[in-house]
């Protein structure tokens, strides 16, 4: 029995001493701010109103750029208009991107513009778009979308009401599965 316990305390101090070292090395990457309880974090000590008054007073002591963590969660305030500018217009790319979003890269959606992190792939997909959606190309496809508003109006008329679904569906997002609701003219 003993040497299972020395085994459970053993690895229960691993584990503290690595909670310890990660928290410290994080630490020395973000800013300053004031000191966070365990788990809450600084939860007891933001303000429920004035909180710009309370991280102006806080921003004397630890500067204009503050951490602060509640519940797991950082935060970073800027104090001061010239920080604000420096970091988020200036150096912005460094500091912005898409949060990562595992699901939809697991469904396969992530080649879409919406969901790309910034970068080269990023870069590349907006120049694509923007050659296809500026307004001098947008005059291009007018010929193409008065021919298939003209097809979806016959295609109504002709049909009954129960196959208008179909018509219409034509004009949304393809699904995934690669089937197509292209209509016969």
């Amino acid at each position: 029995m003993s040497v299972i316990l020395y085994y459970f305390f053993a690895f229960a101090s691993a584990l503290v001493a690595l909670a310890f070292w990660r928290q410290r090395r994080w630490a020395s990457i973000l800013p300053p701010g004031p000191p966070g309880d365990p788990l809450i974090g600084h939860l007891l000590r933001m303000p429920s109103t004035d909180s710009a008054l309370v991280f102006h007073e806080w921003s004397k002591t630890y500067g204009p750029v503050m951490h602060l963590k509640v519940l797991g969660r950082s935060m970073i305030i800027l104090d001061s208009y010239q920080t604000a500018v420096e970091l988020l217009d200036k150096r912005g790319i460094t500091y912005s991107d898409r949060p990562k979003f595992t699901l939809y890269e697991l469904l396969g959606w992530n080649p879409s513009l919406v969901f790309l992190q910034y970068g080269k792939q990023f870069n590349i997909h907006r120049q694509m778009h923007q050659s296809y959606l500026s307004r001098r190309k947008a005059e291009d496809f007018k010929p193409m979308q008065t021919q298939e508003a003209r097809t979806l109006v016959q295609n109504l008329l002709d049909s009954t009401p129960d196959k208008y679904e179909k018509f219409v569906s034509r004009y949304n997002y393809p699904d995934r599965g690669g089937s197509s609701n292209h209509v016969q003219r």
